[in-house]
């Protein structure tokens, strides 16, 4: 059974009715943010390995670097933890404060402060479903304006189908 967070009706005009349900998402693919890891040296410019700890960074060159691009002390391991005590991001970024941001994300979900919803439109005739449509992986922390935007974008959707629906239904 799926988590309803919130359940509404946009539309209802005679028998048609257009609906839109807000649904934890427990699924989500959050490999673009990056993967907690035990130590890895990055091997090229787009690799970087964050310290959880200390949010300090491991660059290709195998130079330690802060936020701001600083050199820094290597950092202390904790050797008998059973934790992961890295980070590693091979998303592309050439700057340092956006794996830093990646890895506050990663942990962000991981500790369930930060989650993902799916939004889920339906359109209804009669009270039978004849067209649907979908958006999954929608940050939590998105802002109401956007996840509105998303339910109306995809209730448009849903209409589309249902147009679909109907026309070979009438054919």
């Amino acid at each position: 059974m799926d988590d309803v967070l919130e359940h509404r009706t946009l539309h209802s005009i005679g028998n048609v009715e257009v609906k839109v349900k807000r649904i934890a998402d427990y699924d989500t693919d959050l490999s673009w943010l990056g993967e907690f890891c035990q130590y890895r040296e990055p091997q090229t410019e787009e690799q970087k390995l964050v310290h959880l700890a200390t949010k300090l960074v491991l660059d290709h060159h195998g130079i330690w670097r802060d936020e701001r691009g600083r050199i820094a002390p290597a950092p202390e391991d904790y050797r008998h933890s059973r934790n992961y005590q890295y980070s590693f991001h091979d998303n592309g970024h050439d700057k340092i404060r956006y794996a830093v941001h990646d890895s506050r994300r990663l942990q962000d979900f991981n500790d369930g402060s930060l989650g993902c919803i799916g939004v889920v439109a339906s359109v209804l005739v009669d009270g039978v479903e004849v067209g649907n449509a979908s958006l999954w992986g929608i940050d939590s922390d998105s802002g109401e304006e956007y996840i509105v935007d998303t339910e109306r974008e995809e209730a448009r959707e849903a209409l589309k189908e249902a147009r679909k629906w109907l026309g070979r239904r009438a054919s």
